[in-house]
């Protein structure tokens, strides 16, 4: 049973934000905080029928792969609310697993500016990739862990390409990966990237070296609603 007062998150890192989170259906959240809310998650933490509100959030798609993680995220239950005190804020998705092991949730932000996000996939050169570009206007900011890494390149940021000379001195294989998008942030510092050509690779860092590991973005989004999907029997 969730608690009925809302519980302070320390953050892992030295001078990094804590976290507070406010649990549902009747979360306890102060007026400053709610005045700082996005219209949607003001809704999902007063709406009695939570589960449009994420239908809502994260619309439907021609795509397979982005409706196959579409129909998992819709099968989490609506638990609480994650504030930052840099005001970032998620709604916190269940999947039913009644551990602590990080991943058995998933932490959705509020709706993304759809033109920055535009603006992103033109700049950064990524437009043309159909499914990514479905993904990143649905997905920006979607985490498994609001405390550290686990997750996707927000809207808010600027995407950052595998592009700096640091990069080129650390990684063996750089030139095969320049000009990649960073789209995903491990929790162990690893990171994923889209390739220019459509395949995605995981940038090991200690290792120094990128390997492939799908041959594209719709192949990637099948493994990962896959890899999730055992952290719903644990």
């Amino acid at each position: 049973m969730a608690p009925s007062k809302p519980v302070i998150h320390e953050s892992p890192f030295p001078g990094h934000p804590k976290a507070t989170e406010y649990f549902l259906p009747q979360p306890d959240i102060p007026v400053d905080v709610r005045g700082n809310l996005s219209p949607w998650l003001l809704g999902m933490v007063t709406s009695p029928t939570l589960g449009h509100g994420v239908d809502e959030r994260i619309a439907e798609s021609k795509h397979n792969a982005i409706q196959s993680l579409r129909a998992q995220l819709r099968s989490y239950r609506p638990t609480s609310l994650v504030v930052h005190e840099d005001k970032q804020a998620w709604l916190r998705l269940d999947s039913g697993h009644t551990g602590e092991n990080i991943g058995s949730s998933a932490f959705l932000p509020a709706f993304l500016d759809k033109e920055r996000v535009r603006a992103q996939l033109e700049s950064t050169g990524f437009s043309s990739n159909e499914v990514f570009s479905a993904f990143a206007i649905r997905f920006c900011g979607l985490a498994e862990d609001y405390a550290s890494a686990g997750n996707f390149l927000e809207d808010a940021e600027d995407w950052s390409l595998l592009s700096k000379d640091w990069q080129e001195e650390t990684i063996d294989n750089y030139d095969e990966w320049a000009g990649s998008l960073l789209f995903y942030h491990a929790r162990n510092g690893d990171q994923l990237l889209l390739h220019t050509d459509g395949h995605v690779g995981w940038w090991k860092y200690a290792e120094g070296r990128v390997t492939r590991e799908c041959d594209s973005f719709t192949d990637f989004l099948h493994f990962y609603v896959k890899y999730r999907a055992p952290l719903l029997i644990l």
